[in-house]
């Protein structure tokens, strides 16, 4: 990272509300200023009143109320700029948390594959950023504007002590920073040890997260997750626990070091400043303001180691947060072409592919075809032999080993800008997603202007009449858990089709849409899937062999080589892969 964390998460709780900063940062120092003014007018109040009832000089009742009243003042203006202070802090916690998603959100929109999500730091951060983002904006705040606040009124006293004497500040200063100097090393020490304790934590909150999540609980209730992994998750915790609770107690035995050090210098300052009084007959309002002032110190630097440690704890995130931000697929200084045309052939040459985590084990090998506007292609194989992968491919989630994916005859898909891409290409995946706690029509990506109306209409009438039932109320939530409905399996299918439909694009992969669909439906519904990609690239990925008998082309895939491919009729006559498969498909049904 190019700036220091704590600089760059300053400025970005700047950046979400300028004024409020500057406010809050004026309120801190006046907050900070105040506790020495207020020892300085108590210093000057004890000596008028000894001066009065010691050495009988006149007792001057107008400078006793002046004085009185701007101790008042100080106390009032301490207060109201208290409640001023935690009144901002509300709501530039709000914001500074607000502007943390909207910049985590802007990473995730600008990623351009997946190998974010499959580095395994980066998984364990972003647990981490996720389940911080409620209390640790809060915490940062209100521990970095109190230590900036305790820090401002430890200069304020040092200057109150050299007004006292010239050698008070240095017996204090040389007192309190090598105190402080050590609880925060014991902070920065504590920090570093837990932060390799965070893969096993995040292993924890993994194993709860799945018990807990209710699209999971009847695979949990009826294969007993939770009681299968009890003991997995026994061993990891107290692993956990005995590790952290060692970290904790040798800790607790620095700080008991620390403190021990402290009482001393303590003793050591009382004694000087005997020494100091007798000798020098400072007046009796000085002494108190000392003492007064030394308390002040002493409690300000308690809470300095305290909340010290808890400062690097706190800057550790935000080490992650940043690390996120920052964290890039690959560095390339290569220019990428904005692809302004339509998209009506792609070709692969020689594509193979290893996923980055098995580098040696290819998943596809040598992969040659050719797909355009003009016909409707189909992809099939045996579970597993690498179709899905295909498809991420040729949505640009992943780059080829070796070979090319050539676009419309001309450009190197690895020399497109992918976002342009991308634009130009619609999918419903094997694993899609639907949005629980949002609207039907949010789940749909449905933008309110006339053309969205009238083309989702049109296409509502390629869909059967439960279905079109059920999305009439556009506005209907989706997820019970949010009040709203469940959908069947079929249905959210058929849901995902429908968003992929109203996408404007030139290509449309589907990769086994029919999978959650009754084999009634399922050929209707990829002649509809066929019939709406009129004139587009249309790719169906599936394993049921008999549902592909109007594409003009079929591609069969086996152990991640290309090794037949023709149309419905040439691959039954070569008695090959195909034909296997789909009289074995079709002996089930006989």
């Amino acid at each position: 990272m190019k700036n220091s964390t704590f600089l760059r998460t300053v400025t970005l709780i700047y950046q979400s509300s300028p004024k409020r900063f500057l406010a809050m940062l004026s309120l801190i120092i006046i907050g900070g200023i105040l506790p020495a003014f207020s020892v300085l007018v108590t210093i000057e109040l004890i000596n008028e009143i000894v001066q009065a009832v010691y050495t009988g000089g006149d007792f001057t009742m107008n400078h006793l109320i002046f004085v009185i009243a701007l101790w008042g003042v100080i106390t009032l203006v301490s207060n109201v700029s208290a409640l001023l202070l935690n009144s901002l802090q509300v709501v530039i916690i709000e914001c500074f948390s607000v502007t943390l998603m909207d910049r985590l959100s802007q990473k995730v929109m600008n990623l351009s594959d997946l190998s974010f999500y499959e580095n395994r730091d980066n998984l364990v951060k972003l647990g981490l950023v996720r389940d911080g983002l409620h209390v640790r904006p809060l915490n940062f705040i209100y521990n970095v504007s109190g230590n900036l606040q305790r820090v401002i009124s430890l200069l304020s006293m040092f200057i109150v002590l050299f007004y006292i004497n010239i050698y008070l500040p240095f017996l204090m200063f040389f007192s309190t920073v090598p105190v402080l100097l050590l609880s925060n090393y014991a902070g920065k020490k504590q920090w570093k040890a837990t932060e390799f304790l965070q893969n096993e934590k995040e292993n924890l909150f993994t194993y709860v997260k799945h018990g807990i999540d209710g699209d999971k609980a009847k695979d949990n209730i009826l294969f007993g997750f939770m009681r299968n992994f009890y003991g997995y998750y026994q061993r990891i915790s107290g692993h956990y626990l005995g590790e952290f609770v060692k970290i904790s107690q040798k800790s607790f035995l620095f700080s008991l070091l620390v403190q021990i050090i402290s009482t001393f210098i303590t003793i050591a300052l009382f004694v000087m400043m005997i020494s100091i009084v007798l000798t020098q007959k400072i007046a009796a309002g000085a002494i108190a303001g000392y003492i007064q002032a030394f308390m002040r110190v002493q409690l300000e630097l308690q809470d300095l180691a305290s909340l010290g440690r808890w400062f690097f704890i706190l800057n550790g995130y935000f080490e992650n947060y940043f690390s996120l931000i920052d964290w890039q697929s690959e560095k390339t200084t290569q220019q990428k072409m904005l692809l302004d045309e339509p998209i009506t052939h792609i070709a692969l040459k020689n594509v193979s592919f290893a996923y980055p985590t098995n580098s040696e084990k290819m998943v596809l090998e040598n992969i040659n075809f050719e797909i355009d506007n003009n016909k409707r292609y189909s992809i099939v194989g045996k579970n597993g032999s690498g179709k899905t992968t295909l498809i991420k491919l040729l949505g640009a989630f992943y780059k080829p080993t070796s070979g090319e994916i050539i676009i419309n005859k001309k450009y190197d898909l690895n020399d497109l800008d992918l976002f342009s891409y991308r634009d130009k290409l619609s999918a419903v995946f094997q694993d899609f997603t639907l949005y629980n706690g949002f609207s039907l029509d949010e789940n749909i990506f449905v933008q309110e202007f006339a053309e969205n109306d009238e083309k989702r209409s049109a296409l509502m009438k390629s869909f059967d009449e439960r279905f079109q039932q059920r999305m009439q109320d556009g506005t209907k939530i989706v997820g019970t858990q949010f009040g709203g409905e469940d959908f069947s399996g079929g249905e959210k299918q058929k849901l995902a089709a429908l968003r992929a439909f109203l996408k404007s694009s030139d290509m449309l992969f589907f990769d086994e849409p029919t999978s959650a669909i009754d084999p009634i439906s399922e050929k209707e519904f990829i002649n509809t899937i066929f019939t709406m990609s009129e004139g587009k690239i249309a790719l169906v990925v599936t394993h049921r062999m008999g549902s592909v008998q109007n594409s003009d082309q079929i591609i069969v895939i086996d152990q991640g080589k290309l090794c037949e491919q023709g149309t419905f009729d040439e691959l039954l006559d070569q008695k090959g892969l195909f034909e296997e498969l789909y009289q074995t498909q079709k002996s089930q049904f006989l």
